[in-house]
């Protein structure tokens, strides 16, 4: 065997045996948009190396009332902590949810420790809302499942 195949095969190895297992972060129970008041949240499972020392949560928010809905934050209260999201690209907070609409938005959270050890036990997600000139939370249960 060629030096350059031992070393290639090597790398493989080593890459294999310090690879991270992965989980999945997913909502529920129940496995549905959360609908307790007038705005539900989805949040679409994700893949994450359990190493990870971020969280970033494809979600959507359907605006169920007869009003004008904005939205004025995200935050993720774990057991270790509560996190306040940011958004990336051109997303900012405040933002406006029409009645009877969706949108998505992408919360990020920087985490002081790995998503392993963050979502060991079920995390809630709260979007901060103001509806007719009332300051309100929609939450939603988040759960960690390792990859097998």
């Amino acid at each position: 065997m060629s030096r350059l195949a031992i070393v290639v095969l090597s790398i493989a190895i080593a890459s294999l045996v310090a690879c991270d297992p992965g989980m999945t972060i997913r909502q529920g129970p129940p496995e549905k948009p959360s609908s307790a008041g007038p705005l539900a949240i989805e949040i679409a499972p994700i893949k994450m190396l359990i190493g990870s020392r971020y969280y970033g949560a494809k979600t959507k928010v359907t605006n169920l009332s007869k009003s004008s809905i904005t939205i004025k934050g995200c935050e993720l209260a774990a057991r270790n902590g509560t996190y306040e999201s940011s958004l990336g690209g051109r997303e900012s907070y405040p933002f406006e949810v029409a009645p009877g609409t969706s949108m998505y938005f992408g919360p990020f959270f920087q985490l002081k420790d790995s998503v392993h050890d963050v979502f060991k036990e079920p995390a809630e997600l709260r979007v901060q809302y103001v509806i007719d000139g009332r300051n309100e939370l929609a939450r939603t249960v988040l759960r960690g499942d390792s990859l097998r």
